[in-house]
C-alpha cells in the first residue's frame, strides 16, 4: 500500500514542528511525549539526567492560527507537522493525539485520510477497532524513583 496524502516539508526523520498563531515549536518524539505528559499533569514530570527530549511545551499554551481548522472537527487548528505529514488539530486533538490516546472516531479519519504513519500505527491502536493501546494518562505518567 503506498501512504496517501504526504507532503515533503523539508523536515529530518525525527523533527516535528507545531505551527500555532505565536510561532513555532521545534521538537522530536521524545519531546512530543513529554509534552504530552505536560498538557496532562500540568508540569513537568521527573525525569532521568540528560533523557533526550527537543522543546517541550504545554500544548494547552498553544493558540490556533487564524484560519486554520482542525481536519477531525472543523475547530481552530495548530499545524502538527513531520518529514511528510501536516495535520491541523485544535489543541485538544493535539494533547490526544501526542498521548496516543484519539477517539476511535479521529483515528479513522486520520488512518483513512494517510493511510498508516508511525504516530497512529498498530503499536499505538488496533486497526480494526481505532481503540488507543497504549494511551499516556497521568496516572502512568514518570514519578519520581529512588534508586538504591
Amino acid at each position: 500500500m503506498h501512504p496517501k496524502n504526504r507532503k515533503r516539508t523539508g523536515l529530518g526523520i525525527l523533527e516535528i514542528e507545531i505551527e500555532h498563531a505565536d510561532g513555532i515549536v521545534k521538537t522530536n518524539p521524545n519531546g512530543i511525549a513529554v509534552s504530552a505528559m505536560v498538557a496532562l499533569q500540568g508540569s513537568m514530570p521527573d525525569l532521568p539526567d540528560r533523557f533526550p527530549t527537543g522543546d517541550v511545551f504545554n500544548a494547552h499554551d498553544l493558540l490556533p492560527i487564524d484560519g486554520a481548522f482542525s481536519m477531525l472537527s472543523g475547530e481552530p487548528a495548530v499545524i502538527y507537522r513531520t518529514d511528510e505529514l501536516e495535520i491541523p488539530l485544535s489543541v485538544d486533538e493535539l494533547v490526544r493525539f501526542m498521548a496516543h490516546d484519539l477517539k476511535p472516531s479521529e483515528f479513522r479519519v486520520l488512518i483513512e485520510h494517510f493511510d498508516e504513519f508511525h504516530e497512529i500505527h498498530d503499536d499505538f491502536y488496533d486497526p480494526d477497532t481505532g481503540e488507543s493501546l497504549q494511551p499516556i494518562r497521568v496516572s502512568e505518567t514518570l514519578q519520581p524513583r529512588h534508586f538504591p
